[in-house]
């Protein structure tokens, strides 16, 4: 009875897997789940994107996006309702606009769903049978009669500048109401930083400012008047709502002579000649900077060697003159005086100007271990000259010798 038991239950394991093992379950995931908007005022078009992604991509398969709920006729898919996800991609987006156009105030509901199947081909080349699966996301929005200004300045942003040229200013406007939005008046101060007095100042009208949308966030660029000498400076900049101040932020910046922003290069390489070095040896660190500007430049090369997380030495190569579009090489040594593994870092200065630092590590063997095995091998073939000296004189010696009388 139990052999007939054990026989049925892996009669009935056998077919389970010959009839459910070819077939998968390949999952779709939506995001965001839950799209809801508030406040959004009347005549406006929101533009969203709903994120579709599926943990295996190892088939084609095509998606329908299906709209539901009272809310369908207000919103749109700017690409259509169906999509294809090629193999090996696994996630798409699509694009969707909610329009408020002529919508009374209220609360509006709708659904997308999207469901997959995988193209008939892709499935007999897998071997397997795949599931259709789907993904749904919630859409509210409620639309309001009230315009409502809400808005925040999060950053500022000064680029460098040479003497005699344009200095240009930014800043981040992050706008969370339901209206464009845009600062009545800044006022802009340029202090020196060594003498801490002020050298210039500027009030920038809110008719030469781009309005930022509703419920966007972007950058504002604001030519400015200010012409300075070569000098290190600091700009604040007051954020005006009417009369009332509702921010003020600071950001350093420099004056550079003529034609030094036509300076750029970049390191190459850096390396050592090989990865590990005996005790007596020299590493050797090659490095290769390009100039990628307009103008000449003269770089020089710095590398710092680490070892246990503390810097040991620094090591200086000073370069000649590099034309425009010419790379050059540099070679720096380091001989160190323990064993173990280093860890360096270097960067190419030219200029006021420094390239992306580049790291490596490399490995020093250590000169006790070296004498150590010296010292091993040493004593084995003293001790192998030794056992060639006594089987020698046993040699030397007669094999039989009679006893003394």
């Amino acid at each position: 009875m139990i052999r007939f038991a054990s026989i049925a239950t892996s009669g009935l394991a056998a077919l389970f897997f010959a009839l459910f093992a070819p077939l998968q379950l390949f999952a779709l995931g939506i995001s965001p789940s839950e799209l809801i908007l508030d406040k959004l005022p009347s005549d406006f078009e929101y533009n969203a994107t709903i994120t579709v992604s599926r943990g295996n991509p190892a088939v084609s398969v095509d998606a329908d996006v299906v709209l539901t709920g009272p809310a369908v006729q207000y919103i749109t898919l700017p690409k259509g309702t169906k999509i294809v996800l090629e193999k090996g991609v696994q996630q798409t987006s699509i694009p969707i606009v909610i329009s408020t156009k002529s919508l009374a105030a209220g609360v509006y509901e709708g659904t997308i769903t999207v469901t997959e199947k995988p193209s008939v081909s892709e499935e007999q080349e897998a071997g397997v049978s795949i599931l259709a699966t789907g993904a749904t996301s919630k859409i509210k929005f409620t639309v309001v009669d009230e315009k409502i200004e809400n808005y925040l300045i999060e950053k500022i942003a000064i680029g460098e500048s040479e003497e005699g040229g344009v200095i240009g200013f930014s800043f981040y406007l992050s706008n969370k109401g339901n209206i464009s939005a845009r600062p009545t008046k800044i006022v802009l101060s340029f202090y020196d930083i060594i003498t801490k007095e002020i050298v210039y100042t500027e009030e920038i009208a809110a008719s030469t400012l781009t309005p930022i949308g509703p419920f966007h966030d972007e950058w504002v660029n604001v030519k400015t008047g200010a012409s300075l000498p070569v000098g290190k400076y600091r700009i604040t900049a007051d954020f005006y709502k009417g009369e009332e101040l509702i921010g003020s932020l600071t950001q350093p910046f420099q004056v550079f002579p003529p034609g030094t922003l036509a300076q750029k290069g970049v390191l190459l390489s850096l390396e050592p000649d090989k990865e590990t070095y005996d005790s007596s040896e020299s590493v050797k660190i090659n490095g290769v900077f390009k100039n990628t500007g307009e103008i000449g430049v003269i770089p020089e090369l710095t590398v710092e060697i680490f070892k246990d997380d503390k810097r040991i030495e620094q090591l200086v190569a000073n370069g000649s003159f590099v034309p425009q579009g010419v790379q050059t090489g540099f070679s720096l040594f380091f001989q160190p005086k323990d064993g173990g593994s280093y860890r360096a870092q270097g960067y190419a200065t030219y200029g006021p100007f420094k390239t992306d630092t580049i790291e490596f590590t490399f490995t020093v063997k250590s000169p006790f271990l070296i004498i150590a095995i010296t010292i091993a091998v040493l004593s084995v073939l003293l001790a192998f000259i030794a056992w060639l000296i006594v089987k020698r004189k046993r040699k030397s010696q007669p094999f039989n010798q009679q006893a003394s009388p």
